[in-house]
């Protein structure tokens, strides 16, 4: 076996030791693309959207076994003539909790809208969804709320997807080896 092969395998293998000694700590996903079948549809199902963007999410302790802090951190989601994002007036405009079964709660989601002629506040309560692949890692999520505009009453659907962080993990490392691999080679 070539040393450069050799010295890729011990990185990789520092890398796996780590993270399998790891404690529980802070991850961030994203941002991730929101992806199909999410929809935005009125009561009557007149009014269908398709909604496009992206999110970003944290959670607190990654693996847990006890109620975590879950925030949004980032949300760019357009649709139709909408475009919506996390008020940056605020400090915590998504911050709620997860559960260990990956059900999660934010009390209170504050957005900013904007529809072309001009931005306003959209303030929607009682945001659920679920974490698939919690509370090993997190390798995207689903919600549905309802946001009430008035004369008519929306059902928004999201779905994101994040590959798990011991893929992208691998992917680093191997990554990295190759470059160190390639490195090496071109010094001959």
């Amino acid at each position: 076996m070539s040393r450069s092969i050799s010295r890729g395998l011990a990185v990789l293998a520092l890398a796996l030791g780590a993270l399998a000694a790891a404690d529980a700590r802070a991850v961030s996903f994203g941002p991730y693309p929101i992806i199909y079948p999410s929809t935005i549809q009125n009561q009557d199902l007149t009014i269908e959207l398709t909604p496009t963007g992206t999110i970003a999410f944290d959670i607190a302790n990654v693996p847990y076994t006890t109620p975590q802090l879950f925030e949004l951190t980032d949300v760019s989601v357009n649709a139709g003539s909408f475009h919506f994002t996390l008020d940056p007036t605020l400090t915590s405009p998504a911050l709620g909790v997860i559960q260990p079964d990956g059900h999660f709660l934010i009390p209170t989601l504050f957005l900013v809208g904007d529809d072309g002629s001009g931005a306003f506040d959209l303030a929607i309560p009682n945001v659920q969804g679920f974490v698939f692949g919690a509370p090993e890692f997190a390798v995207g999520f689903s919600s549905q709320f309802q946001i009430d505009a008035g004369a008519d009453l929306f059902t928004v659907s999201l779905y994101v997807n994040a590959p798990e962080p011991g893929t992208a993990l691998l992917l680093a490392c191997g990554c990295t080896a190759l470059a160190l691999r390639t490195r090496k080679e071109i010094a001959r």
